[in-house]
């Protein structure tokens, strides 16, 4: 299984590591499924030396699978808050229809004390248990809302955080970036 198909099963919560990448794309040299483009790209800016172009290449696709990473975690995160909201929204729609049966309840009552002069003791007992259901089930709603809010916080600060250790990340890289850039101006100007 490559690396998207397990960041595609484990969800957007995948703890995404330089290793990662680094392993996906030795895979992919192994396999010899080479990306044609960035191949040509690394040759050309290398004079067509193979040799010079392989470390290059392995750069641009590092790269490459980074930027398909990312855009895969946050289409993946977008599915997931869609799903969430799915599940409040669903949450939402069963707390008002127990509302909406509190109020039949209460308007059933309001029937059955018509009929409690007649019925008596018997109908008081039924519309008390009528009652008791619907508040539990009205209990038990706002708890999953409750509980769903609770996680939907949770999973925000989760991804603010992973937001900003990505971009600490890109930042780091960029810098490793440009070093390597100048060394390797650097190297290439010496022994030139």
């Amino acid at each position: 299984m490559d690396l998207l198909d397990r960041i595609k099963q484990i969800g957007s919560n995948y703890n995404l590591t330089e290793e990662d990448l680094y392993d996906e794309v030795a895979s992919e040299v192994a396999d010899n499924k080479r990306r044609d483009g960035l191949w040509i790209k690394a040759l050309s800016q290398c004079s067509m030396d193979e040799e010079k172009a392989k470390p290059l290449y392995i750069k641009f696709r590092v790269e490459s699978l980074r930027d398909e990473i990312k855009k895969l975690l946050s289409e993946l995160k977008i599915n997931e808050r869609n799903e969430y909201i799915k599940l409040v929204e669903a949450a939402k729609h069963d707390r008002q229809l127990a509302a909406d049966e509190l109020v039949k309840a209460n308007n059933d009552r309001s029937a059955a004390s018509q009929l409690l002069i007649e019925a008596g003791l018997r109908i008081e007992a039924e519309s008390s248990e009528l009652r008791l259901k619907y508040e539990k089930k009205n209990d038990d709603l706002n708890i999953k809302i409750q509980a769903l809010e609770h996680e939907y916080s949770t999973d925000k600060l989760l991804w603010e955080n992973k937001i900003k250790k990505i971009s600490k990340l890109n930042n780091q890289l960029e810098i490793a970036v440009i070093t390597l850039f100048f060394a390797l101006m650097g190297y290439i100007i010496w022994y030139r």
